[in-house]
């Protein structure tokens, strides 16, 4: 994710049943290429009210990291654009899918 321009959406292949894919990425690549904006936007309003209420710097941009990283995963394997896909806090404070996505 280190271009500040929305991924390809559906470009990605899903990962069949016996498969798992792995994503990995680098806040200094976000930060370099002035994405916090355009990460900012794909948050839902839960999201955006949490990320304001974090009160270290570093906290808030990891939490914006964390969630565009796995809106733009979820959005390379399906034809959703990031700031649409919908969650729920799961056990132990885990990010799930919402309807119409679960």
């Amino acid at each position: 994710m280190s271009e500040a321009s929305s991924p390809p959406r559906g470009a990605g292949v899903p990962p069949s049943s016996d498969e798992v894919h792995v994503w990995w990425a680098f806040t200094d690549d976000a930060r370099a290429a002035g994405a916090t904006v355009m990460f900012a936007a794909w948050l839902s309003e839960d999201d955006a009210e949490r990320y304001r209420r974090l009160r270290r710097a570093e906290d808030r941009e990891l939490y914006l990291f964390t969630r565009a990283t796995l809106r733009h995963a979820l959005s390379n394997h399906a034809d959703v654009a990031p700031e649409r896909w919908r969650f729920v806090t799961g056990a132990g404070g885990r990010p799930e899918l919402d309807a119409p996505f679960d």
